[in-house]
This record gives C-alpha cells, structure tokens and sequence, in this order.
C-alpha cells in the first residue's frame, strides 16, 4: 500500500515537470481556441454554423397572452387565399405539423399544411426566449419551445418530420413576408 502511494506521487511530481519541458507542448503557450465554424456532419444532418443573432418579433402591442385572447379562427386555405393580408391580425388556425426546424437565428420553423389539402403549406415561426425582451412573453415562448421537445423531440439537432403529422391548432399574428403570409411569433400551440 505505501509503495503504490509513493509510486502515485512520484508519478504526479514527475508528470507535470515532464509535460513543461516538452517541446510540443510549451508550458508558457497560452490556450487558443479557434472561432467557431461550420463543421461537416454526417449525411442527413445540418451543417453546424456559429451562432446567429437572435429573432426577436417585432412589437406585439400588448402582451402576447392578451393577444391570443383575441385570436380570430380562420383555416390554411383563408391565409393563403386571394384576400389583402391583414398584417398584425391575430389567428387560430387548425392545421397538420409536418415539420419542426431550429433556425440559425435560434428561432423553431414549424411546418404545416391544411388539413384538407397537404399541398397548401404555411410557416410559422417560434422566438426563442431569450431573444425576448418582455419577461412573460419569454416565459410562454420557453415553454412553447419545451412543449415541442417533449412532444416531439428536440429540433437543435436536425429537423424533424414526420409521415403521420400531428393535427395543432396554432395561434399567432399573421405577418406578410416577400415570401407571402406566415404566422409569427406563436403565441400558443396545442396538439389535437
């Protein structure tokens, strides 16, 4: 027993006077860490980017459980039909999940179509929290985000999608994008 002590601190005491004299590893060089970058993984996976600057949404008016209060129900087909968009507005939306994407900008992309027809497709688009500068609308996207990865799974890894999509009802404020309507921030997601 007193030998295998003394071998272990003889041991210690020579280690570290071994690693500060060897010529590949200087003692006085300081640690340089690179910054991060997008790194190759495995097919079927995203590339890995340095983080982005956070999606914020712009100014809700009032808060965001105020405003999924005064949610008007409407379907895919409504949004996406022929009529002026009413920016701002707020909507409940039945609608199938096929897909959930974390953003670079830490935000979840949800995908959805109609429940009639799957070739209409909509986006909505989740903050995260911590991009929030209201306290309580944070509080609700954090746990909107946490309900998706219990729910589902997490999206930080890769996307999600599925054969069989869960049927959501979405609220949210319809905004106008080049792209055309899609519904952010959610302000509630429940599952059907």
């Amino acid at each position: 027993m007193i030998v295998l002590l003394a071998a272990g601190a003889a041991g210690w005491w020579f280690y570290p006077r071994w690693w500060r004299h060897n010529p590949a590893t200087p003692a006085a060089s300081p640690v340089v860490t690179a910054p991060p970058q997008e790194t190759a993984l495995p097919a079927g996976r995203p590339m890995a980017a340095a983080p982005a600057a956070c999606w914020s949404p712009g100014p809700l008016g009032s808060s965001a459980l105020q405003l999924a209060k005064r949610a008007q129900f409407t379907t895919v087909e409504q949004l996406l039909g022929n009529r002026a968009p009413a920016h701002g507005r707020v909507y409940r939306v039945q609608a199938r999940l096929t897909a959930v994407a974390q953003q670079a900008d830490r935000s979840f992309l949800l995908s959805l179509t109609s429940m009639v027809d799957p070739q209409r497709q909509l986006t909505a688009r989740l903050p995260a929290g911590q991009c929030v500068a209201n306290r309580e609308d944070a509080a609700l996207y954090d746990e909107l985000r946490e309900d998706i990865n219990l729910r589902f799974g997490s999206p930080a890894a890769h996307a999600l999608h599925w054969a069989d999509p869960a049927t959501v009802l979405v609220t949210a404020p319809e905004a106008v994008t080049p792209a055309g309507a899609v519904l952010e921030p959610v302000l509630d997601l429940s599952v059907q």
